[in-house]
């Protein structure tokens, strides 16, 4: 892992992130960062947007934020099916109205990934896979940007 760190920053390369279910992978320097599934959904809703999004657009979002959510929601409520999905289905779309009404799980979500990202990618490596922008612009992840 170390030396594969050392070749990065030797050729200052963009890593390549893999967004998986659970983790986010940089296979050139051998790190991995665990996201939850709400952390996961928001990362990969940006990755799949690389020009970015208003934080107030999410609404027009909210079928692909629902999708995403639902592939990596993992609790479950009850053992009747039905019952289950009924609340599976209720959990997930009161978080993702709270997110596109701008609450501020949303902002607290964006800066749990941020943080994660940094943490454990050192600079400059971290800073392009980054949910970037401030509260009225538009956020990118610039890796996204650049691979598009």
């Amino acid at each position: 892992q170390e030396n594969s760190l050392m070749n990065a920053i030797r050729n200052r390369s963009l890593l390549v992130c893999e967004a998986g279910q659970r983790k986010l992978r940089f296979p050139e320097v051998g790190i991995s960062i665990s996201l939850s599934p709400k952390e996961m959904t928001l990362y990969k809703l940006f990755l799949s947007h690389p020009k970015g999004l208003l934080l107030s657009d999410l609404a027009q979002h909210r079928a692909q934020l629902y999708q995403l959510y639902e592939e990596h929601y993992t609790v479950t409520h009850s053992e009747d099916f039905h019952e289950d999905r009924r609340m599976r289905r209720a959990s997930i779309e009161s978080i993702i109205e709270a997110w596109c009404e701008q609450g501020s799980d949303l902002l607290q979500t964006i800066s749990k990934i941020n943080r994660k990202i940094v943490e454990l990618l050192p600079a400059p490596f971290g800073e392009p896979h980054k949910i970037s922008g401030s509260r009225q612009e538009t956020r990118v992840i610039l890796a996204a940007a650049s691979a598009g």
